[in-house]
């Protein structure tokens, strides 16, 4: 998520609502939530969960550097997607080349130049995309932020909660979605400049829009792991698409963490300093702007949130796990709901 310091612009992450009841793990009063310990035990985790938490614990390693962008971390951690996702069956998007934008190359990296007189590294999104077996010029965008803060001196903010946590999530659907397909086309957007401004969304839906698509929705995935106060990932942006919601909460309903939507009004950050607009607190807010629908899922502003200590160790492993096996059939649902709307 932006950093607030940073951007008066947004100020954090996460929406919907899901509880995660692991072992003596503290839940919100009153939920009586059901938890498929066969796909969320700590003792029990599949290749490819154990392939999402390794992904997760790179991209946050002290060799990524904080992942700052325009920063040589940046750069090792787009390569590293860029390869991950090839790994998990993706392709990469044509685009559109030279000046008068007449050649055409498949390409992993969508490049920019953010604006601002001291902004002018280049920054670079990282898309692979399925293609739809039923309507392939129709496209979902699934996004994750793969840029974070970067070195302060000789500490590294590590970034695993924000957003190596989003950035795994992106590579494990995908691997799941390369081996069933889907109706329609989606795209795999890792964004970079999100902190600074949400410049890499932005640019996104400005110029890196495939030409004649028509995008469905977006689902941004901002701080997964870390449940926080309330052990809940929520799920924003039913309350502005109502038609979404029915597809939403059957997911919910069946997922293998307790689940509820939320968060889309403005709330109080974890320390109370100042006040969150979740429709504003990461790249989705780019698409709400070009009035393409949307889905933010996240966790609530956490103890951790923008400082070197949002590290893997500091994470829920099973909770992030049963988060992104929902987020995964979250995908689906919504595949199939613009396919056949209910």
């Amino acid at each position: 998520m932006p950093n607030c310091n940073l951007v008066n612009l947004l100020q954090r992450t996460i929406s919907g609502c899901f509880v995660l009841l692991i072992m003596a793990s503290p839940v919100n009063a009153g939920q009586d939530c059901r938890v498929d310990t066969s796909r969320v035990n700590a003792n029990g985790f599949s290749p490819q969960q154990q392939a999402l938490w390794q992904d997760l614990v790179h991209l946050s390693s002290a060799a990524m550097q904080g992942r700052k962008s325009g920063t040589e971390g940046a750069q090792l951690a787009r390569e590293y997607i860029a390869r991950r996702y090839q790994e998990s069956g993706l392709v990469p998007l044509p685009q559109k080349q030279g000046q008068d934008n007449s050649e055409e190359t498949a390409s992993w990296f969508h490049t920019f130049t953010p604006p601002g007189l001291f902004t002018r590294t280049e920054g670079a999104n990282v898309i692979g995309q399925i293609k739809g077996q039923h309507k392939p010029d129709k496209f979902l965008v699934l996004s994750a932020h793969y840029d974070h803060l970067g070195k302060q001196g000789r500490k590294i903010h590590f970034g695993a909660n924000d957003n190596a946590s989003g950035v795994a999530a992106l590579i494990y659907i995908a691997q799941q979605l390369s081996q069933t397909g889907s109706h329609h086309s989606i795209l795999f957007l890792a964004t970079d400049y999100e902190e600074a401004g949400l410049y890499g969304a932005a640019a996104f839906v400005q110029q890196g829009i495939p030409e004649h698509a028509d995008i469905l929705m977006n689902i941004n995935m901002d701080m997964l792991a870390q449940p926080g106060r309330n052990w809940t990932l929520y799920v924003a942006g039913t309350r502005w698409f109502p038609e979404i919601k029915p597809a939403v909460e059957r997911v919910l309903g069946n997922a293998p963490i307790c689940a509820e939507t939320g968060m889309d009004r403005v709330s109080r950050s974890y320390d109370r300093s100042y006040r969150i607009d979740w429709r504003k607190a990461s790249d989705h807010w780019e698409f709400a702007q070009q009035d393409i629908a949307w889905l933010y899922l996240g966790v609530k502003d956490f103890k951790y949130y923008h400082t070197i200590y949002d590290t893997p160790d500091k994470l829920s492993r099973p909770f992030y796990t049963g988060v992104v096996e929902t987020a995964w059939q979250l995908v689906v649902a919504v595949d199939s709901h613009f396919s056949h709307p209910k």
